[in-house]
């Protein structure tokens, strides 16, 4: 009888493990955008990572660039010899933390990304490309017109780099306004909502701002 009752709180402990293996799956499984500041230079320039079951596929915004298998210990992820711990925050922010080197010496970094999921809009991507926002961002005033994809004045970014094209673009349901710096993606701002007047953007920190439309 004490066998059975060790088997049965076995079996328990153990099915209790595999629901928290799965829930956490669960929470990962989909895709994250990293998203950075005006000054912030990255490889890939539009860092998108893609949780399956058992593998993780880094994009460059819809580019895939590389893949690699990972495995899941409580709020561990490991693929081989590298580590990270994540924390997912009000289900649609994933915080990743690990050790990197620069110069012979380890530092921690932290990484907060955005769940990729459909932006909440009454009008169609087509019917929002023909308009144009008020966008005040990295303390500049910019109108975005999406219909001749123009930017005014230019986004200066540095001395040597002015970004003078916009593309109001869709990555998994979500609408995303990209910055082009020499025909090259350089930023992107995901859209959470589409609103009569406004639309709600998000930034780097996964913070939220308001775009208004023009008439």
């Amino acid at each position: 009888m004490n066998e059975v009752k060790r088997f049965l709180v076995l079996s328990i402990v153990i099915n209790f493990i595999i629901l928290n293996i799965i829930y956490a799956q669960n929470g990962l499984i989909g895709k994250w955008i990293e998203l950075k500041d005006s000054i912030t230079t990255t490889y890939p320039a539009i860092n998108v990572l893609e949780f399956t079951k058992d593998k993780i596929i880094q994009y460059d915004f819809n580019k895939p660039i590389d893949s690699i298998k990972y495995t899941l210990n409580g709020d561990v992820i490991s693929n081989g010899n590298n580590y990270k711990t994540y924390r997912i925050i009000k289900d649609n922010n994933l915080e990743l933390t690990g050790k990197a080197s620069f110069n012979g010496n380890d530092t921690i970094l932290t990484s907060k990304l955005l769940r990729i999921e459909k932006t909440i809009s009454p009008d169609s991507k087509n019917n929002i490309s023909t308009k144009s926002i008020e966008l005040n961002w990295n303390n500049q005033l910019n109108i975005l017109n999406f219909l001749v994809s123009s930017i005014n004045p230019a986004f200066k970014i540095s001395r040597f780099k002015l970004c003078k094209s916009v593309k109001l673009e869709e990555l998994d349901s979500m609408f995303f306004i990209s910055i082009y710096c020499y025909n090259i993606r350089e930023y992107v701002f995901p859209i959470k909502q589409v609103r009569q007047n406004e639309i709600v953007l998000y930034i780097h920190d996964n913070k939220e701002i308001k775009a208004r439309f023009l008439e």
